[in-house]
């Protein structure tokens, strides 16, 4: 009766009897995968495709092409929006078949994001941002990094791959913001006198709440620090883990006690040090014989010292003369 017989159909349900004809037709049979051609506003593109693909197949490798979310992505056929989950053998798609794409498009809009403490901070986003480009842009805007960032809407937690718009798509909408802490990973920090400090603490830290530390723990004022990681300075309001800072990672300090007229806390202990490290040296030279200078981890040079705290600034000779005691003793 001209009909397409479905698989999941019964012949009585056709009123097919014992006596009936059936018209078997042959389907074109095409390669594993062919090229398929897609046109976006006018500019073309291939990907390629085989005739079991679902039309989510398509908008997937579409999306692995040109970065277009599947979600936005609208396939035309034959001048017909194709749906989802039906394959390209459903709708007749094989080899030099055409497909128009279009992308719609979402508004910009404003969101406040709020944290457990209470603070709001704007955001402007598209609603056809990822949840993952909020939270980069919310790490640009706060500081926080991507990887500690859980966010909630309404109640429902917000995933990575996830549209926008798919849960708010209004201007003035809250989300909110909940803080993970990384787990604490171990550094050490050595002094131009060659001791080594030991801390645990979270790459999301800034290097003010590092010299914090070393304050707390060593009574140096953070204040006097200059703190330096693979011969990089660290700036104070940086986060650790834009410097690449790891377990295990060994950075150095350099007490300045001139620095904002603050004084250290410690010069009495850093004169003690200063008196180990001649001795260190007079060890050092007793072995020069023997072709062999243990440097150890302290830096012997005094005008390498001075360069490295005061790189930018002419010392005159009375500080100099300052320093030279405090290092040398």
């Amino acid at each position: 009766a001209g009909k397409h017989l479905r698989d999941d159909t019964t012949l009585p349900e056709h009123g097919i009897d014992p006596e009936s004809t059936l018209r078997l037709v042959r389907r074109q049979i095409f390669p594993v995968t062919f090229p398929i051609l897609v046109n976006h506003d006018g500019k073309k593109f291939t990907v390629d495709g085989c005739v079991s693909d679902t039309i989510e197949d398509i908008k997937t490798k579409i999306h692995n092409v040109k970065g277009f979310h599947p979600y936005f992505q609208r396939i035309i056929f034959a001048g017909k929006e194709l749906a989802g989950f039906v394959t390209l053998s459903d709708y007749g798609i094989g080899k030099d078949a055409i497909l128009f794409l279009v992308i719609r498009r979402e508004p910009a809009i404003q969101i406040s994001v709020r944290t457990l403490s209470g603070k709001k901070h704007s955001l402007d986003v598209n609603a056809s941002d990822t949840i993952e480009t909020i939270k980069c842009k919310i790490q640009a805007r706060i500081g926080l990094l991507r990887e500690n960032q859980s966010l909630c809407f309404d109640g429902n937690l917000l995933r990575d791959d996830e549209i926008l718009s798919k849960h708010c798509n209004k201007n003035g909408s809250t989300i909110y913001l909940h803080e993970i802490p990384s787990a604490p990973i171990e550094i050490f920090v050595r002094t131009i006198f060659g001791q080594t400090i030991t801390l645990d603490i979270n790459t999301a830290n800034t290097t003010r709440d590092l010299k914090n530390k070393i304050w707390y723990k060593e009574g140096f004022h953070f204040n006097t620090q200059t703190i330096f990681y693979a011969g990089v300075q660290l700036d104070d309001e940086a986060i650790l883990s834009d410097y690449g800072i790891e377990m295990g990672a060994i950075l150095l300090v350099i007490m300045n006690p001139f620095h904002c007229g603050v004084a250290n806390e410690k010069n009495e202990e850093m004169a003690e040090q200063s008196c180990a490290l001649k001795k260190t040296r007079e060890m050092d030279k007793s072995e020069e014989s023997n072709g062999k200078l243990k440097t150890s981890h302290v830096i012997a040079d005094l005008d390498e010292i001075i360069r490295v705290v005061y790189e930018n600034e002419r010392l005159d000779d009375s500080r100099r003369k300052v320093l030279s005691e405090v290092i040398t003793g």
